[in-house]
């Protein structure tokens, strides 16, 4: 054999004696727990992880199982498909949606939603198809804590009558007191709000906090509204004179917080004076 065959030959050699390269274990671990929306009868929130695979094989039809234990005690237990693939020679983040019964969890969230803040871990595996190594299972486990979000305290601060209007309208800023009970900021509060005097529906409206509103801090709410109708102004000139009229106010406000953009509900049912 010729040395041009030979050369050609030696890596095919070498290639063969060092065999395949070695599997090594991707991690998995938590960047963080993100609420995404608060009902009357569920939470929703997602898991975001970060998948590092060293390997030159990517990880297809991915699966991940994990269980969450929250305050040392077993809240849920997933096992779900993640969507694609986990790249090779790199990072791959996954967000994970859950959704939480408040009902059948209550007891659980019962115990931490006086507290600032919850301890959490988080254990599971991430399952997928690695080539000519068949399916194999990648475990992972990761513990931290996590701030608690809270309801923001909403009441009616003042609702007061403006320039402008007509015999069959009149103006009006309603100013809705919000309380940050989290210890954390709230920022970029608003969101639509349904307004209605006496049962009688007023209208729905734009309402916006200009300022984030510190932990433990108040911020204000304010809704410039247009009151139509003989009802609606009999009902708010009479609260006016005789000392006050019942409003309702529903809807939901969005507020970016650590855990991203949170949605809570609000419901105030209050007798108020037109000033």
């Amino acid at each position: 054999m010729n040395r041009i065959a030979c050369a050609g030959l030696l890596p095919l050699l070498l290639a063969c004696a060092s065999g395949p390269r070695p599997v090594v274990r991707p991690t998995v671990t938590v960047a963080g727990l993100r609420f995404a929306g608060l009902t009357l009868e569920t939470v929703d929130f997602f898991v975001d992880l970060n998948v590092d695979n060293p390997n030159s094989f990517p990880i297809e039809t991915p699966a991940l199982d994990f269980d969450l234990a929250v305050d040392g005690e077993p809240f849920m237990k997933e096992n779900m498909p993640v969507n694609g693939a986990v790249r090779a020679g790199g990072r791959t983040k996954v967000s994970l949606p859950v959704k939480v019964n408040i009902v059948a969890a209550a007891e659980k969230i019962h115990k931490i939603r006086e507290k600032d803040e919850f301890p959490f871990r988080v254990e599971g595996g991430l399952t997928g198809g690695c080539g000519e190594l068949g399916t194999l299972r990648f475990p992972f486990q990761q513990t931290g804590k996590l701030p608690i979000p809270k309801t923001v305290g909403v009441k009616i601060d003042s609702f007061k009558r403006e320039k402008g209007g007509n015999l069959f309208s009149a103006r009006a800023r309603l100013t809705v007191e919000l309380k940050n009970r989290n210890i954390f900021a709230l920022s970029k509060v608003g969101g639509r709000v349904k307004v209605a005097m006496g049962g009688a529906e007023v209208g729905e409206f734009d309402a916006a906090v200009q300022q984030p509103i510190g932990p433990g801090q108040e911020g204000h709410l304010v809704i410039l509204m247009e009151l139509k109708g003989a009802s609606l102004l009999s009902k708010a000139v009479t609260g006016g004179v005789q000392g006050g009229t019942r409003m309702q106010l529903t809807g939901a406000l969005g507020m970016a917080t650590p855990y991203g953009l949170l949605r809570l509900p609000i419901a105030v049912d209050e007798e108020v004076s037109l000033q």
